[in-house]
């Protein structure tokens, strides 16, 4: 089963959906009063900003740090356009990542399994791929016929 994330993404910002109705009447009533919204704007300002700055520090360290840092990007994205700016062109890139990983995994599959069951020596023959992805990335495909 092929997983689409662009459709995923789509369905998840539907404004249709329950959820976002609710928020919606919600921000509608925060928006009427402005003393609400100027302390909204504050809340939302300094929590999305922390969350931003905790997963700054859990970069170097083995867990969500990245994913943290994208988490407070959202928040902030809820009030503040260069935020929400930001955080639509890192979904871009991970979509474009995801895509490329994926058709990654197509091509590793349709030579011989994963990139482990490849460990043998290989001999110079025609079924040899090499694909460069820009940087120091290349990747080399080999079939399996060409394995020593």
């Amino acid at each position: 089963m092929k997983h689409d994330l662009r459709r995923d993404i789509q369905l998840g910002s539907s404004p249709d959906r329950p959820f976002r109705r609710f928020l919606r009447a919600c921000r509608a009533f925060v928006e009427r009063r402005p003393l609400l919204r100027m302390l909204y704007r504050l809340f939302v300002a300094v929590s999305g900003t922390a969350v931003v700055l905790l997963g700054l520090i859990l970069i170097p360290l083995p867990g969500p740090g990245w994913l943290v840092v994208f988490v407070g990007l959202g928040v902030l994205g809820t009030e503040f356009a260069g935020a929400r700016r930001a955080s639509e062109r890192l979904k871009r890139w991970l979509v474009n990542l995801w895509e490329w990983w994926q058709a990654r995994r197509g091509r590793s599959s349709a030579v011989g399994g994963s990139r482990g069951s490849q460990t043998g020596a290989t001999r110079p023959g025609p079924h040899n791929h090499e694909e460069s992805f820009g940087g120091n990335v290349t990747l080399v495909s080999v079939s399996a016929s060409d394995r020593v």
